[in-house]
């Protein structure tokens, strides 16, 4: 049953939501065959135990997390028949430690875009994460025909499509990588050795032009990115469901985390 909802799963979801509904349940697996626990009766109880003894080695957010996940897989199986109740719905988070979250400034920005411009490729990957908000695995399953003029077709979480628009600078940016680029690929990004790349090279690409600009990329990653364009657009006051509608979300809850994250950097920035 539990195979069941994972090919669900990766039937509709993306596939780095994908990956973390496998880890969780090969992590939910081990301590079903070291407790001797079976999934038809797993009771409230044991799924406190469970986060309990997954809180003796993880953060506490990544705990929550895993029970989040099972919390989901076991609403699969309540509305397939398959269990008679969802244990993980019902408990309680643990407490997280405050996350300071990270986006970029508009000194790191021009900084990274300078010292980088040679570069033509990964500088317009920069943008298109910074400038148009889009995930690792959206961008690197972007291809040629997706792309009319400044506008790009995108296929985001549940396969569901919508349309990004590159800003003057990073359409000129994406003219200049077209005249160097090899036609020798569908997508837009590719390895002459290794075909398209993965969401893992992007993630190490981001890490590469933080460092060349001496910008600290400890705690940078593709998501950062992400992050700066939506603050970036909540800044200059751009209405949130228009927001809503270019990071491809489908809950406006979603989006307005990223209003949250907005005022707590502001606050931070107070407090020095």
């Amino acid at each position: 049953m539990l195979n069941q909802f994972l090919e669900y799963t990766q039937k509709t979801k993306s596939p780095n939501t994908y990956r973390s509904y496998k880890k969780a349940l090969e992590i939910f697996g081990e301590y079903c065959n070291a407790n001797n626990k079976d999934v038809n009766n797993f009771s409230l109880k044991d799924a406190y135990h469970f986060q309990s003894v997954l809180s003796d080695t993880l953060s506490h957010s990544s705990v929550n997390s895993y029970c989040r996940y099972l919390s989901s897989c076991f609403q699969f199986l309540l509305e397939n028949n398959f269990v008679s109740e969802n244990p993980f719905s019902q408990i309680k988070p643990l407490k997280e430690a405050k996350k300071i979250f990270k986006v970029l400034s508009e000194e790191e920005i021009e900084k990274i875009l300078e010292v980088n411009k040679k570069n033509k490729e990964d500088i317009l990957i920069f943008s298109l994460l910074t400038f148009a908000g889009l995930r690792r695995d959206e961008l690197v399953n972007i291809k040629i025909s997706d792309i009319e003029g400044n506008k790009i077709k995108i296929r985001g979480k549940g396969n569901k499509e919508r349309y990004v628009f590159m800003n003057k600078s990073t359409y000129e940016k994406f003219l200049d990588y077209i005249k160097i680029r090899k036609p020798v690929s569908e997508y837009l990004f590719f390895s002459p050795q290794r075909g398209k790349y993965t969401t893992e090279a992007i993630r190490l690409k981001v890490k590469s032009l933080c460092k060349n600009a001496g910008v600290d990329n400890s705690k940078i990653t593709p998501h950062t990115l992400r992050r700066t364009f939506a603050t970036r657009l909540l800044t200059a006051e751009v209405n949130i469901n228009v927001i809503q509608k270019a990071m491809g979300h489908s809950n406006i809850n979603t989006t307005m985390r990223y209003a949250q994250i907005r005022d707590e950097l502001l606050a931070n920035a107070f407090e020095v």
